[in-house]
């Protein structure tokens, strides 16, 4: 009897579930803007933008048609130029912007706004901290040592 149960449940979780299926979209010029999977008329799992050039252009997850979890933004040569996380269709946690070859700032945002601190970086090695409220700068240190000294608290 459980196992009827059971088989009966599974059979109809498989009948009640939309599935997936793989889209293109393209310009009015036939070329490849987007391509990712849909549930219905939302997008879902992973998805990939374009280019005209046929470059990648950003790459990431959709859940319930927003952008959820780790993505990544390129220029039109490949190079990245930011990446991070979303929750709900917003940036959420830290996001990483290349500003050149050897100098990137590390960013925290709440609510798609900058909320925490900013880093920067240059030839991987700390030359800046700045402090975000509700995404104005309210703080800036060029001395590391006197940022610790006036964040002792600060967790990165």
């Amino acid at each position: 009897m459980i196992f009827k149960t059971l088989l009966c449940l599974i059979g109809f979780i498989c009948i009640s579930q939309e599935s997936k299926t793989y889209v293109r979209e393209f310009d009015a010029s036939g070329k490849l803007i987007a391509e990712g999977w849909q549930k219905g008329s939302e997008k879902e799992a992973y998805w990939y933008y374009y280019y005209p050039s046929g470059v990648v252009k950003a790459k990431g997850e959709y859940h319930n048609d927003q952008k959820n979890g780790y993505w990544f933004y390129y220029d039109k040569t490949s190079r990245l130029l930011r990446e991070g996380h979303y929750k709900q269709d917003q940036k959420i946690d830290w996001w990483i912007v290349y500003r050149s070859e050897n100098q990137k700032e590390k960013i925290q945002y709440q609510n798609n706004v900058k909320e925490g601190y900013g880093l920067l970086y240059k030839n991987e090695k700390l030359i800046k901290a700045n402090r975000y409220d509700q995404d104005k700068l309210s703080g800036s240190w060029t001395s590391i040592s006197q940022f610790k000294k006036d964040n002792p608290n600060a967790r990165f």
